[in-house]
């Protein structure tokens, strides 16, 4: 006979594996309950045949378990304090998969599919937080001034968050918060879950450690790449987030015209993008082949949201957006030497009013800045790579005609080899062109053909006479608007829904800063603008000279561009926004090795936040009422 003492471990193993089976079997069929095509027996059968499968599956696996979980040496794990760091990771790791698990349960809303969501969630973001605390403890050790900055901007992050989506659920016709939540049953799912992933952890970390694996990690690119990067990685992140609480509203379905807000084409992008009806609907040329190259990026995103199109391009948006965060950050960081002064200008860049709100909103602009944004930082690396400049520059000039001139800019700035540029210039024309043609095989009559001088009439309507009042509207266009978004202009005209500007060429109106708080963020703002052109002036032979001067002459072209061309010119602001944000940083590198400085442009981060959350109420407000 078997002896208790023996007995009692095949009888735990038993008793767990049952467990886990049936949980799992009754996950699995719980969804088939409600077929009333099914009797009594049929969903006597879809539980207890799979849960005895699974029960001999798991019985047997426990041993191989057993041994792997050997290599724990728990003893060791308390003396050294290590199990505090696990628990700690696997507590903060909790809270984004509690929200990630949530918004994918959105498209696969089985318990099952629920439970192995927040599995993996729970797993992924637990390794990162693990791995994360270890390298915030040498940093508060060798620099805690520069964590406590850090930490601050990351918290102001988080807070935006929160203070969106309270704000959101004040107008449920615009803002489903449940879709950013786990409900009922999907709560016990997403616990179990946590619970079960605690012991998989461990061994994780664990196997981690080993040094044959170690050392593939250390010797991995991209491992590295995430290691060198962390805190910028960090940062887009937690904007990518935020981007995407945004996009839920700005395009939200019922928004089914164009020019609600700023002008902007947010309802024939999203049509375009997530629909078969593809045809440009006011037939312009100018963005060549910004179906070819977004429209299977929406497809391949939707693949992992169950097919849903909308939001895997609202998703593509936000990821465009973070991506100008991270860029930002890098290219500042290889300016100014210092991670805590490149993520104050990487989250100046995210929490303008420009990227906030064509981070969010489904158009063509945000994606031209990311490709600007990483030509400058392939600039600054100095890489020579021709095809891989030549892919930027026709993703760049195919998404928008004129944006090419900036890459060329850039390049110029960089190496003004004449030679080297007509390659470049000529292989990126060549290849638009050719995709062009490529493009209205897959998408026939989508627009008309840019190289066609007759196609370009659509554009004359945006053509405006210069004068004054335009003059105005410029310098608080590229200075103030692009920033601190002032009191937006609304007004009934065409469209069955209110419309937002911050200027009206039709009748020379301008937006003002008319509250208390928008009165002090725009004094506050123009006393950092004069700083950065004094120490601008002061300093200008310790800048980056080819870099400095290429973004000047960026924001140059579209000043020149807009002195003329466009009914609103916030719509344009992504354009300029990026190497505004990138010369201000320049201009203040000696200011921002100051830790006071730091301090204070930080504290006027939190009261930008406070200023353009402001304009995102009053779209709520204003536009609530027409949703039905």
């Amino acid at each position: 006979m078997i002896s208790m003492k023996r007995r009692a471990p095949l009888i735990l193993k038993f008793l767990l594996a049952t467990t886990i089976g049936l949980i799992l079997a009754l996950a699995f069929a719980f969804p088939y309950f409600a077929n009333t095509t099914y009797t009594l027996l049929d969903k006597f059968a879809l539980v207890a045949v799979p849960a005895f499968s699974l029960i001999c599956v798991f019985y047997y696996f426990f041993p191989y378990v057993e041994k792997e979980m050997k290599r724990i040496d728990l003893p060791e794990t308390i003396r050294a304090k290590k199990h505090y760091r696990l628990l700690l990771a696997w507590s903060l790791g909790g809270v984004p998969s509690f929200f990630v698990t949530a918004f994918f349960s959105n498209f696969y809303s089985d318990l099952y599919q629920v439970f192995f969501l927040a599995f993996f969630s729970f797993l992924t973001f637990d390794v990162l937080f693990y791995y994360a605390i270890g390298r915030l403890k040498r940093f508060t050790q060798t620099s805690p001034a520069d964590f406590w900055i850090a930490s601050f901007l990351f918290a102001l992050i988080i807070a935006f968050q929160i203070m969106f989506f309270r704000m959101g659920i004040q107008f449920p016709e615009l803002f489903n918060a449940d879709f950013f939540l786990l409900m009922g049953r999907e709560v016990v799912a997403f616990i179990f879950a946590g619970v079960v992933s605690l012991p998989f952890l461990a061994w994780i970390l664990c196997r981690l450690k080993e040094p044959d694996l170690y050392r593939i990690i250390a010797q991995n690119k991209f491992a590295n790449f995430v290691r060198e990067n962390l805190s910028g990685l960090t940062l887009s992140a937690l904007f990518f987030g935020l981007y995407i609480l945004i996009g839920s509203v700005l395009n939200h379905p019922r928004f089914d015209v164009d020019d609600i807000f700023f002008d902007s084409d947010g309802f024939i992008w999203r049509y375009r993008l997530t629909t078969e009806h593809w045809q440009d609907f006011y037939w312009r040329s100018v963005h060549p082949l910004a179906l070819l190259i977004l429209r299977p990026l929406v497809n391949f995103i939707s693949m992992f949201l169950n097919g849903d199109l909308p939001f895997a391009a609202i998703i593509l948006t936000a990821f465009a957006g973070a991506a100008c965060v991270f860029l930002a950050w890098m290219f500042m960081k290889g300016v100014l030497e210092n991670e805590p002064s490149a993520l104050i200008m990487a989250s100046l860049l995210g929490l303008s009013a420009s990227h906030l709100f064509f981070g969010s909103l489904i158009e063509t602009y945000i994606f031209l800045a990311a490709a600007t944004l990483l030509f400058f930082v392939l600039m600054q690396k100095k890489n020579q790579s021709l095809p891989l400049l030549i892919s930027v520059g026709v993703a760049t000039m195919g998404i928008t005609l004129t944006n090419f001139a900036q890459t060329a800019i850039a390049m110029f700035g960089a190496k003004p080899d004449i030679k080297f540029m007509f390659k470049y210039a000529f292989a990126v024309i060549a290849l638009v062109v050719s995709l062009t043609l490529v493009s209205n095989v897959l998408y026939p009559n989508a627009a008309p053909y840019f190289f066609v001088p007759s196609s370009f009439r659509a554009e004359e309507q945006n053509v405006r006479a210069i004068s004054m009042n335009r003059a105005q509207a410029l310098i608080r266009a590229f200075a103030f608007n692009n920033i601190a978004a002032p009191t937006p202009l609304m007004a009934h005209k065409d469209i069955p829904f209110t419309q937002f500007r911050f200027y009206r060429a039709e009748d020379y109106k301008l937006s003002r800063y008319s509250t208390p708080l928008q009165s002090a963020v725009e004094r506050i703002w123009f006393a950092f603008l004069i700083s950065a052109a004094i120490f601008f002036v002061k300093d200008f032979k310790s800048h980056p000279l080819s870099l400095t001067l290429s973004l000047i002459g960026c924001v140059l072209l579209n000043l020149m561009i807009h002195l003329r061309y466009g009914k609103e010119l916030f719509l344009y602001s992504p354009n300029w926004t990026y190497a505004v944000v990138l010369l201000l940083g320049i201009s203040w590198k000696s200011l921002l090795q100051y830790k006071w400085f730091q301090i204070a442009l930080s504290a006027f981060l939190l009261l930008l936040i406070l200023n353009n959350i402001e304009l995102f109420r009053a779209i709520m407000q204003v536009s609530a009422p027409y949703i039905k």
